[in-house]
């Protein structure tokens, strides 16, 4: 280990360095952690976003997260397929349960 005691940090060019090593360190540590913080709440916001039945406004405005790009725009079509999908499915499901027993042919 290195002995550091005679050293003067206060004043001079060690000072300097020193003051800008941690400078470097303390700032390289606080912008891992804030990116640690946004990916978690990224992921998070994602989550809100994929559970909602309906992407409006609304759901990106709550997820606090307003982007307007391709991406949104893939997401709002998936979710109006999807909301279509259910739509038949449930007519399909009502059709077979009215028309169970009876002969009757679906097209």
């Amino acid at each position: 280990m290195i002995d550091l005691s005679g050293v003067n940090f206060d004043n001079g060019i060690a000072g300097k360095f020193g003051v800008d090593i941690m400078q470097h360190m303390v700032r390289k540590t606080m912008i891992t952690e804030n990116l640690n913080k946004r990916y978690e709440s990224g992921k998070i916001k994602r989550k809100n976003i994929d559970k909602a039945r309906r992407l409006t406004g609304g759901t990106i405005w709550d997820a606090n997260n307003v982007l307007l790009d391709e991406e949104i725009l893939r997401l709002r079509e998936e979710k109006e397929i999807e909301k279509e999908t259910e739509k038949k499915e449930l007519l399909l499901r009502l059709l077979r349960t009215i028309t169970k027993g009876r002969n009757v042919t679906m097209i």
